[in-house]
């Protein structure tokens, strides 16, 4: 069955924000939340209690800003679109949000869900010439599915168990990183003092290879293949978060992969926007890069693949790529600046011992891993089933 289609000013109150004047000190420091999406960004789980900014009674005032109830459902806007919350508390947010007050006939957990969805589509929306944006006009004609009440609160609640799982996933998955960088910092020191007295080297004294992605726009296709498009945001924690990923066809995948096809060891890295994460290929996969990634194959006589992926992710390499981003929007890295950045080489055999340690963490990883996939797919699954009808009525 499929669920009757609403346009969201049919079944909520929708509210916009905006910041009292900065050169006034009066304004700021008072007692009422005042969200602005950077909040968002890091947010863990649906709901956000309370806002590390606050503005004054007169700060509120002064401008044009609305008071959320506790419930209401906030949606950033602009820079970015699609970052979501539900209030625990009423607050007040900037004008990057479109804000939601639930009607009597929209459950605000389910509007969550529904919005979390089609954040694709709304980002597709946006329109402006220096950031993208979306219109309170357009958002109240964006239509929803609508379900009764008690369907909307179940689908809620089978998509909240979901998250849970994919959450305690990630949880896990990030404790065993953190070890996986104190067995590192154990057996080589800090990277950056270089106490140890390891030889320095270039990343290009110690790759076979070097490849930049494809400077073009890869052509996706809908649902799952074997030919997974790496990009940054794919990269967290050391590992490949599949949730988000896209696929090509296989001409696709031949396409971006006439320079170089990835192999099992050699390491994806992040050179753009949220640059300096890495990732290990593993075997079987038939991957190609993305915009905004570049790819290393380690130089093996020199260099293990596990001590390359560590020493990306060390805060020697990061604070390099710090030093030569540039763009003035989003940074990045320029290719011949990451050739040259620099990182301690103990002897291979140390590294070799460090591979060795590390692969009672590595099989710990892959498994939980394995598991985040698995959760995730099923999420994706449940949140695309939900608003097909697929729940029930």
């Amino acid at each position: 069955m499929s669920y009757p289609m609403v346009e969201l000013g049919e079944v909520c109150e929708v509210v916009s924000g905006a910041t009292p004047k900065r050169e006034v000190p009066a304004y700021w420091g008072g007692d009422v939340d005042w969200v602005t999406p950077k909040d968002l960004t890091d947010l863990e789980g649906r709901f956000i209690y309370e806002a590390p900014e606050k503005i004054t009674e007169a700060g509120y005032k002064s401008c044009s800003t609305h008071m959320v109830p506790a419930g209401s459902v906030l949606l950033s806007s602009r820079a970015p679109i699609g970052h979501l919350a539900i209030t625990r508390r009423p607050v007040c947010t900037n004008q990057g949000f479109k804000n939601f007050i639930s009607g009597p006939k929209v459950d605000a957990e389910f509007l969550y869900w529904a919005l979390k969805r089609d954040v694709p589509k709304l980002q597709a929306m946006g329109t402006g010439s220096t950031f993208k944006e979306i219109s309170k006009a357009q958002v109240e004609k964006y239509k929803i599915p609508l379900p009764p009440l008690p369907t909307q609160r179940r689908i809620a609640a089978i998509l909240d168990k979901s998250q849970a799982l994919v959450a305690n996933d990630r949880r896990t998955l990030a404790v065993y990183d953190q070890l996986a960088k104190s067995l590192f910092l154990e057996l080589f020191g800090d990277p950056v003092k270089n106490e140890r007295g390891w030889e320095v080297v270039t990343l290009e004294d110690v790759s076979a290879e070097i490849i930049d992605c494809p400077h073009s726009t890869p052509e996706f296709v809908d649902g799952v293949t074997e030919y997974p498009c790496i990009r940054t945001s794919e990269l967290g924690n050391g590992y490949i978060d599949w949730s988000s990923m896209k696929y090509l066809n296989e001409e696709g995948y031949v396409l971006r992969t006439k320079r170089m096809v990835p192999q099992a060891g050699d390491i994806v890295y992040g050179r753009e926007g949220t640059f300096g994460e890495a990732a290990i290929v593993l075997e079987r996969t038939m991957m190609s890069l993305r915009q905004r990634v570049m790819l290393f194959s380690p130089n093996k006589k020199k260099i293990t693949s596990s001590y390359f992926w560590a020493a990306l992710r060390s805060d020697r390499v990061y604070r390099q790529a710090l030093k030569h981003t540039s763009g003035s929007t989003v940074g990045h890295v320029n290719i011949k600046d990451i050739r040259k950045f620099t990182l301690p080489l103990p002897p291979i055999n140390m590294q070799q011992r460090y591979a060795s340690a590390l692969k009672q963490v590595e099989d710990h990883q892959a498994k939980c891993a394995a598991s985040l996939h698995r959760s995730e797919g099923l999420f994706g699954s449940l949140l695309q089933s939900a608003f097909a009808g697929g729940f029930g009525g």
